[in-house]
């Protein structure tokens, strides 16, 4: 099996551990990139099969809190002085949370999505939306001033060739955003395998900064900045207490949506929460990678 970012036929295997069916797999080491991947890869019927499980039907799926709203406000601060042709993509737009910040922001935005449901859904509200994987699509090349990947690189089985296919969709000068789980994060040193992102085949790739960083500069990406971001304690402490238990890991994940909400409505949280990410960017341990590169 090869490197599904640098092609590298050379892996090295780090950890051994069973996927959602309880069969054994592990994740390797990529000598050429440092990429950490899962092996062996499941099959598009097996993908399929899986993400058959995301449900879009619910009222409460289609909700933004007000803590990820107030995160998608600053997202879309950022990416303004990309506007130009004022033409954004989402890709993986699931339940339109983006899509519906960059339209109130002023931008003409698109979506990429692989659920029907979904992507009949945000059709109905207005948006164009490509069905199917995006390096299938056929994009206009250059139409784009930023193509947004949110939590999507991880999960694919061709993150290159993804990647590759926004990078197309791109005008020159316009900016890739993207984020994913942190393998260099405090979380997964600390817990090791029983760090929650750890989830295959939800899960195939691993990235931390200089494996991202390799990435995009091997695509003519050049990175404007990469950073981490964010630091969950209630994961963090249930991992050590509960391992991967399910209910410990829907507490945790409660728990910190409350933090992010206390954050929101008093400023002392606030406070708190923006010391506490500011240090774990200086020292790239937060549980977010973050990365904002430009096509040129």
């Amino acid at each position: 099996m090869t490197c599904g970012a640098c092609g590298h036929d050379r892996l090295a295997p780090r950890w051994e551990l069973t996927d959602a069916s309880a069969r054994p797999v592990r994740l390797s080491r990529c000598r050429g990139c440092g990429l950490v991947q899962a092996e062996p890869r499941p099959s598009d019927e097996e993908l399929r099969a899986y993400y058959a499980r995301y449900c879009y039907d619910a009222d409460a799926a289609w909700e933004a809190s007000a803590a990820t709203q107030a995160s998608l406000d600053r997202l879309a601060s950022l990416l303004a002085p990309f506007r130009r042709t004022g033409f954004a993509l989402d890709v993986g737009a699931g339940a339109g949370d983006i899509l519906r910040t960059l339209r109130r922001h002023g931008w003409n935005a698109e979506g990429s999505e692989l659920s029907t449901t979904a992507a009949e859904r945000l059709a109905r509200e207005g948006f164009a939306v490509h069905a199917g994987a995006i390096q299938s699509v056929p994009l206009p090349r250059g139409r784009y001033d930023v193509v947004i990947l949110s939590e999507v690189i991880e999960h694919l089985p061709a993150p290159r060739e993804a990647l590759a296919a926004a990078a197309a969709a791109l005008r020159p000068g316009g900016a890739v955003y993207l984020t994913t789980p942190n393998f260099g994060s405090l979380s997964r040193r600390v817990l090791g395998t029983r760090w929650r992102p750890i989830e295959v085949p939800e899960h195939l790739f691993y990235f931390d900064g200089a494996s991202l960083r390799r990435l995009l500069v091997a695509l003519r990406l050049r990175p404007l900045r990469i950073w981490t971001d964010g630091l969950n304690p209630y994961a963090l402490w249930g991992g050590l207490r509960g391992g991967r238990d399910p209910e410990v890991l829907r507490e945790g994940v409660q728990q910190a949506e409350a933090l992010r909400a206390r954050a929101v409505r008093s400023p002392f949280w606030r406070g708190v929460k923006a010391s506490a990410s500011a240090g774990l960017r200086v020292l790239r341990l937060g549980d977010t990678l973050k990365a904002l590169a430009e096509r040129t």
